[in-house]
């Protein structure tokens, strides 16, 4: 299962975290997300409702503990291009669910 975002237009998407780490052979990693990368999307979150990224952990621990994939949308370098990801939050020999480390903006 892949926890997505119906509905939402991703045209009108801010970022509103970036990806300061990325640890190599994490589930970040693996997904193809890349340090500097800008979170405009995450599942079902945005800029105004990821609650100071709060609801970023909740949803991950969910989706952790259901084997849930989770459908980034990055904004990825000074283009701003636009990137979707598959990221699967899951135990792997490092810390956390993600392997990488997120920064409000």
């Amino acid at each position: 299962m892949q926890i997505e975002a119906a509905g939402l237009d991703d045209a009108a998407l801010v970022p509103f975290a970036e990806l300061d780490s990325v640890s190599d052979g994490g589930p970040a990693a693996s997904a193809g997300a890349l340090v500097g990368d800008r979170l405009l999307r995450f599942g079902t979150l945005t800029s105004a409702n990821h609650d100071e990224l709060r609801a970023l952990g909740r949803l991950t621990q969910r989706a952790g503990a259901s084997s849930d994939s989770i459908l980034l949308l990055v904004a990825r370098g000074a283009g701003a291009d636009r990137v979707e990801l598959v990221l699967r939050p899951r135990r792997w020999t490092g810390q956390g669910l993600l392997g990488c480390h997120l920064k409000p903006l």
